[in-house]
């Protein structure tokens, strides 16, 4: 992975956190696993976990407007609950959120 991409997906992890973070209630940590390699018009996703116990998926160009997202559940029965009244963060630093981003040491 280049250092271009490399930033992009830093950028797309960090709005998927703060989307996540303003929208579901209880979400104190993510930890991003792994990104899958898209390709010929392919979406790239991204494989994650909330609070180390939901394991999660979406497609990394997703809007992430609460309207039209789409976040698949795997092996697991819990899924992140919506906020009745959505957070208003704007950055991750306001939120008390603990995040490991993809290829970062716990």
């Amino acid at each position: 992975m280049t250092a271009e991409e490399k930033r992009i997906i830093r950028k797309q992890e960090e709005a998927l956190a703060l989307f996540l973070v303003n929208n579901f209630e209880d979400v104190h940590k993510i930890e991003f696993v792994s990104i899958s390699k898209g390709g010929l018009g392919r979406p790239r996703f991204i494989y994650f976990s909330v609070n180390d116990k939901i394991e999660v998926s979406t497609d990394l160009k997703d809007s992430y407007d609460i309207q039209h997202y789409g976040l698949v559940y795997h092996n697991s029965s819990e899924e992140l609950k919506r906020k009745e009244v959505p957070s208003k963060f704007t950055k991750l630093s306001e939120a008390q959120l603990y995040v490991v981003y993809y290829g970062e040491n716990k």
